[in-house]
């Protein structure tokens, strides 16, 4: 009895872990309508790789890994998916959007820069963000970065639950190339913002650089912060009635893997 007792218990941990080791069933939360929206995996899983990609129909991607991606369908449908990877074991999702109607400006579509790459490193109380924007670009106004939201998970539920955190700009930098300041609309501002007068360019690159606060990993856990932000960059063209602003949008998403070695 007693050896059976064991076998038994061996067989449900080993179950267990199998199971711990599976990617949760995962869906796509997201407009129906994929005009450069924005979609995410919910719920998002600690340590799962996510992949996204387009099928069925023309578009763009962007980034292809990642909790979230941004989706510009230019056919009349496609179907998104999210393919999450765990320990050799996937699961995926999918959805079908519809591409964004015709008649949208260019601005919309082509907005003439794109956001190329995005870096974070360790500082003081959060990290410092920086955002590389390329393309080719006359007449920029003014560029500005919303933080759209904060959260953190964390691998092991001993640390703590799954939560939302202040979103909050604590200092920018002058933008790159040139010394254009940054500005805060407020101290502690979810939003920061470079205007140039007179107008400058993105041409081919321009860096923004920002610090966010975020919380100390708790001693002894991993987590995983996970934040979205805006970028705007608004031109204007002078016409023969007067100058014309027009403003185009990007969401870019970013996750931040916090890992405490030999401690879980």
């Amino acid at each position: 009895m007693h050896r059976f007792a064991i076998a038994f218990f061996l067989i449900a941990v080993a179950a267990a872990d199998a199971m711990a080791a599976t990617p949760c069933t995962v869906n796509i939360n997201g407009p129906d309508l994929a005009c450069g929206a924005m979609y995410c995996v919910n719920p998002p899983q600690t340590g799962v790789i996510y992949t996204w990609t387009l099928s069925g129909g023309s578009g763009t991607v962007s980034p292809t890994t990642g909790m979230c991606t941004t989706v510009s369908v230019t056919s009349a449908s496609a179907t998104l998916t999210v393919t999450a990877q765990l320990c050799g074991k996937t699961v995926t999702f999918s959805k079908t959007v519809k591409g964004c109607p015709t008649g949208l400006s260019d601005c919309c579509l082509k907005p003439g820069w794109q956001i190329t790459n995005v870096t974070s490193v360790a500082a003081v109380s959060g990290y410092d963000i920086t955002v590389t924007l390329s393309g080719s670009l006359t007449n920029v106004l003014r560029i500005g970065v919303d933080l759209l939201n904060e959260s953190v998970t964390f691998s092991n539920p001993s640390c703590g639950t799954a939560h939302a955190l202040p979103s909050v700009i604590t200092s920018a930098s002058p933008s790159t190339p040139g010394t254009i300041p940054s500005t805060l609309p407020v101290n502690n501002s979810h939003e920061v913002f470079w205007t140039w007068l007179p107008l400058m360019s993105i041409n081919p690159t321009r860096q923004l650089k920002f610090h966010i606060d975020f919380p100390p990993r708790p001693a002894g856990c991993s987590d995983a912060l996970h934040f979205c932000f805006k970028v705007s960059v608004t031109t204007s063209t002078l016409t023969p009635t007067g100058s014309v602003c027009s403003t185009c949008e990007v969401i870019r998403c970013v996750d931040i893997n916090r890992v405490c070695l030999h401690c879980e």
